[in-house]
């Protein structure tokens, strides 16, 4: 295998395994951590007034007690919820439920991790017929 190939290939191995950690690490700020509650727990905070603001999408509910701590459950259908919040001075926000996000290059066979496995045998080895 000549040399040049060997190096832009390991280059291009580099480069990938960098991209796939930027897009990991992309966006910190919305990983915020945040408190697992029942739902009768969060019905008794609102009925003692401990609860600022809700955001509701689909079953999950995230929100923010008085003293500024965050939380998040799963609520089941409850239609007196909204009336409950309401009551308390709850400020509510409701949005559609979040549709699952998938990144295609992170599971495609193509992937960078995909890519730096097969590509490190190749290269390991000397060419792609040697490793068979």
């Amino acid at each position: 295998m000549n040399a040049n190939l060997r190096n832009f290939a390991l280059w291009v191995i580099i480069v990938l395994l960098l991209l796939a950690l930027f897009t990991l690490f992309q966006n910190p700020g919305q990983r915020t951590t945040s408190q697992d509650i029942s739902f009768s727990q969060l019905l008794n905070e609102v009925d003692q007034g401990r609860v600022r603001d809700v955001l509701i999408q689909g079953p999950e509910i995230h929100g923010t007690f008085t003293d500024g701590r965050s939380f998040q459950t799963y609520a089941p259908n409850d239609p007196s919820l909204i009336q409950r919040l309401y009551g308390k001075g709850v400020s509510i926000t409701a949005r559609p439920q979040k549709a699952m996000v998938h990144r295609p290059w992170m599971i495609m066979p193509g992937s960078p991790t995909a890519c730096a496995a097969a590509s490190s045998r190749w290269i390991g080895t000397g060419s792609p017929e040697a490793s068979a």
